[in-house]
């Protein structure tokens, strides 16, 4: 698939379709190993942790184990850690509480 533009000259017009063509983008082929949820080339690097910038902070998504085990097919790993992460988020909800803390978001 390619997404096209034609160029239109100087001046008002309705498109007559005779200016020149601008390819803007180009889909690439999908991974020859499709993963379950069928992301391309350019989504798999957006996701992964090679892609990300540096200087990254610590709370980005793409560093959380539970999220590596799931994209590496380990849902039981996945699962186990993503019930520790819960339970952490409830115990620090628990010590605000009882400090008589209010979490307002920024």
């Amino acid at each position: 698939m390619t997404a096209v533009k034609s160029a239109q000259g100087e001046g008002e017009g309705d498109g007559d379709g005779n200016g020149e063509e601008v390819v803007l983008w180009t889909k690439e082929a999908m991974p020859e190993d499709r993963d379950r949820y069928g992301f391309t080339h350019f989504a798999r690097h957006c996701n992964s942790v090679a892609g990300c910038p540096p200087g990254l902070l610590a709370s980005d998504a793409r560093l959380r184990p539970d999220r590596a085990a799931l994209e590496a097919g380990n849902q039981r790993e996945a699962g186990a850690w993503k019930k520790e992460l819960e339970e952490v988020q409830r115990a620090e909800r628990r010590t605000r509480e009882e400090r008589g803390d209010q979490w307002t978001p920024r």
